[in-house]
């Protein structure tokens, strides 16, 4: 337990979250996951701040966060997406796709020195918060549409994480979320209590 500091224990707290949500989608708690999930993309990024301004960065802080990664922005968004279809066999195989893709690039990510200022393919957080905005955004496709729209969503996003493109960690695309993201969970939310 030596190993716990202010930023570990961050990551750790959006592990727990990630898992309670996981919890919640499996026992059909839609709602509560929906209010938790956007606040995982602010831990993700409030460890890293903590861990600099502190200068409690380790390796073991590292490998956590890619833990809390893995469960958090690839099997979650994987889970929710196929919850979200209906539970459609191909969202299924896409999200497994999609969740082996998320591990890979964190796992890629552990090995290799990025460029100052860029990542080599789209970091894992931002890809599942893209996931997240698109789900939001067509929740409201009728069936088989709904379905394809997740795969190539899903499918899509999982590339372009295992891709080789430079991306800016500090880009427009990237601050855009920050108000993106709670405009999709709101849409979600909105969805859910209109069908409740």
């Amino acid at each position: 337990m030596r190993s716990i500091n202010p930023a570990n224990a961050i990551t750790l707290t959006g592990l727990v979250g990630g898992l309670v949500c996981i919890f919640c989608l499996q026992a059909d708690y839609i709602l509560p996951a929906i209010f938790i999930m956007p606040s995982l993309f602010l831990l993700d990024k409030l460890d890293g701040i903590v861990a600099r301004k502190l200068n409690c960065a380790s390796e073991m802080g590292a490998q956590l966060d890619s833990l809390a990664d893995a469960v958090n922005f690839g099997v979650l968004i994987a889970l929710f997406a196929f919850g979200q279809s209906g539970e459609s066999l191909y969202v299924c195989a896409a999200g497994i796709f999609y969740a082996t893709c998320a591990s890979w690039r964190l796992a890629r990510f552990n090995c290799e020195q990025s460029s100052l200022g860029y990542f080599s393919g789209l970091p894992t957080t931002n890809a599942a918060a893209w996931v997240f905005v698109a789900l939001a955004c067509i929740q409201w496709l009728p069936g088989l549409l709904h379905v394809g729209a997740t795969v190539v969503v899903l499918v899509g996003a999982a590339l372009c994480m295992v891709s080789t493109i430079k991306y800016s960690n500090r880009g427009l695309t990237t601050q855009i979320l920050y108000l993106l993201v709670p405009i999709a969970a709101g849409l979600f939310v909105y969805q859910a209590l209109s069908y409740a």
